[in-house]
């Protein structure tokens, strides 16, 4: 490990090149403070890595001879430098004017918080949701059998969103940008090597409040967020299933194996009357069902795959 810095800034990138330089050119442009940046490569095959040695020869870059997966690879740069501040990046972020010193001074003045998320823009303004609760029993019965999500999400979602003008506390929020204290993370440890990708904020940020520390949502610092603009449908696809297979692990985790099931039914009932629904408005030329159904089906195979219950027994500790 080396020397100690002020703002340390973990870039995990897979396949990103150009979202990756543009990331990088508006984190030096945009930072004052004293800062290292770390990216760390899951074996990307269209050259990132040697864009980086090319145009940024002070980046530390850590090239993987696999993609280890998100968490792993985020673990991989905490470990690599040590530094009061880390600002863990997608590769698809801009940073923008005021945002590192609106995060810096935030932390400063409130020792308590460890975890600290901006607000999200997508690159044509639009606000994205990124504060969000846990998942519980009660509100996955409530989700899935009263379809409070399409509510919440698909019709206040964007309003929520602009609604909060204040520094709150919040339950989770979106790891594409999390600004994380050391300290938090010498108490609680690094992110859950055991899921691949999505949903380690999810666990990060539950067992950052169950040890004391806050989690913050802070509109006045800003980003911008290409989500994951260079993926294809096929991607996006392999990318839910870990979704689905994250969301599982988290709740066996910490609320025991016992319950699973409780959790995983009202899922399976939800999709199944989604993806009915959604099947047959596709059939009558609505398209934009086709790929909801298939959604809601990929719920269904996940919660009858066995194989992936066997994981969670012999992965979560008794």
């Amino acid at each position: 490990m080396s020397n100690k810095t002020e703002i340390a800034f973990v870039i995990v990138n897979y396949n990103t090149v150009d979202l990756l330089r543009a990331c990088l050119e508006s984190i030096i442009e945009q930072t004052k403070r004293p800062y290292t940046i770390i990216v760390v490569d899951n074996h990307s095959t269209d050259g990132s890595g040697a864009m980086v040695q090319a145009n940024f020869p002070s980046v530390q870059l850590i090239q993987n001879q696999e993609n280890v997966g998100y968490p792993t690879a985020v673990n991989q740069g905490l470990r690599a430098i040590a530094a009061n501040f880390y600002f863990i990046l997608n590769s698809d972020i801009l940073i923008l004017e005021d945002t590192i010193e609106q995060l810096y001074n935030y932390h400063s003045q409130h020792s308590q918080t460890g975890i600290t998320a901006p607000a999200q823009r997508l690159p044509n303004g639009k606000a994205l949701l990124s504060v969000h609760q846990f998942p519980t029993l009660w509100r996955e019965w409530t989700r899935n059998l009263f379809f409070t999500d399409v509510w919440r999400y698909r019709l206040r979602g964007q309003k929520q969103a602009e609604a909060i003008t204040q520094p709150v506390a919040v339950e989770w929020v979106t790891g594409a940008a999390l600004f994380v204290r050391r300290e938090m993370i010498d108490a609680i440890g690094g992110m859950d090597e055991a899921i691949f990708m999505y949903g380690e904020e999810l666990d990060w940020c539950y067992r950052a409040r169950a040890n004391g520390w806050r989690v913050t949502f802070l509109p006045q610092a800003q980003i911008i967020h290409y989500v994951s603009a260079s993926a294809d449908k096929a991607f996006s696809f392999h990318r839910y299933a870990h979704v689905v297979r994250s969301n599982y692990y988290f709740f066996a985790k910490h609320f025991g194996l016992i319950w699973l099931p409780l959790f995983v039914l009202p899922q399976l009932i939800g999709s199944l009357v989604r993806a009915a629904i959604s099947g047959i408005l596709c059939l009558v030329g609505r398209k934009s069902f086709c790929y909801q159904a298939r959604e809601h089906w990929l719920v269904i195979q996940k919660s009858l795959d066995f194989s992936l219950y066997q994981w969670l027994r012999e992965t979560i500790q008794p």
